[in-house]
């Protein structure tokens, strides 16, 4: 077991030592931003309706009580589960699962609000919470920040679109689309300004540059979770807020959509992790172009299992495919 103490906000990392690599077009580059320096504690007084501290401090309405449990699947938006409440952190509303201790075994997790976990006794996590963005499965929760929409990271229009940059994460920019004959593909999705705040999910990838009016849509960006305990956080499982996979570029010739980045995990308190325990926000891989008469192939979507996502074959000989999604893991 590893016990640490920290103040952690990550994104692309998780507790495996490998090297990071960076997406190729339309990727989506590695996102690592950790912060486990003290973070300034706003009131001079201690609240117990009030947890963490500097941009990540939140106050509850109701205190909380009991054993909570993390339902098998959370809709942010609504925020109306067990023990749930809406809260604001910031100017950022969030979602709020509270009680004296909270266990967070397997679950799905999408919606407009970040999820926090929030005890004044310990957090047990364990099994796989799912707060990715992928194809058919729908967004994380809050993903998709609005503070990186941007129009540049979409693909040139013309006869042969280019493709669209990757979104940008809280560490890197993305990485920029494709040219496609004529058609300059989309710049990079910028970095987050540091230090990141408030919390806040990944960023999508731009469009797929196209010579009709459809345009292939971009990966979403990964969700934002939160963990603060005035206990132990103990983790003993899989926590995903990775980012989808482009969708592959219309025919004829249209570029494919760039990969979303990878979303936001902060862990506020005391932790003990186990060996089993892996963090990760990787990106998904670019679209592949569309060839003159058959549609490119989506991204994939980020996983722990393939590292960089890979980006979908072109639709034809000759066309080029999407660029792998980035990644990169660290142990803490």
């Amino acid at each position: 077991m590893i016990r640490i103490a920290l103040v952690s906000a990550l994104a692309g990392c998780s507790f495996m030592p490998v090297a990071a690599t960076s997406g190729g077009d339309g990727s989506a580059m590695h996102d690592a931003h950790v912060i486990d320096t003290a973070i300034d504690v706003p009131p001079d007084s201690f609240d117990p309706s009030c947890f963490a501290g500097g941009a990540f401090y939140f106050c509850l309405a109701t205190m909380p009580s009991g054993s909570q449990s993390l339902p098998s699947g959370v809709d942010t938006t609504d925020c109306s589960f067990q023990g749930a409440q809406v809260a604001m952190m910031g100017s950022t509303s969030i979602c709020v699962l509270a009680g004296d201790s909270v266990d967070v075994g397997a679950s799905d997790v999408t919606g407009s609000r970040p999820l926090v976990i929030a005890a004044t006794g310990d957090i047990t996590q364990s099994d796989y919470l799912d707060a990715s963005s992928a194809t058919g499965r729908g967004d994380g929760p809050a993903a998709n920040d609005p503070s990186c929409t941007t129009t540049t990271n979409n693909g040139g229009n013309n006869a042969s679109g280019g493709g669209g940059g990757a979104g940008g994460s809280c560490g890197t920019a993305g990485a920029a689309g494709a040219s496609g004959a004529g058609a300059g593909g989309g710049a990079p999705g910028p970095a987050a300004n540091q230090p990141v705040t408030p919390l806040r999910g990944g960023c999508k990838g731009g469009l797929g540059g196209s010579g009709g009016n459809a345009q292939a849509a971009g990966g979403s960006g990964g969700g934002a979770v939160m963990f603060v305990a005035r206990g132990t956080i103990h983790l003993d499982g899989t926590i995903d807020v990775s980012g989808a996979g482009g969708v592959g570029g219309i025919q004829a010739k249209g570029g494919g959509g760039g990969g979303g980045s990878g979303g936001m995990i902060v862990l506020y308190g005391t932790v003990a992790a186990t060996p089993n325990a892996v963090l990760f926000a990787n990106a998904g891989g670019g679209g592949g172009g569309a060839g003159q008469g058959a549609d490119g192939n989506d991204g994939a979507n980020a996983t722990m299992f393939d590292m960089a996502a890979a980006g979908g074959p072109g639709g034809g000989a000759g066309i080029s495919p999407g660029g792998a999604g980035g990644f990169l893991m660290t142990r803490r």
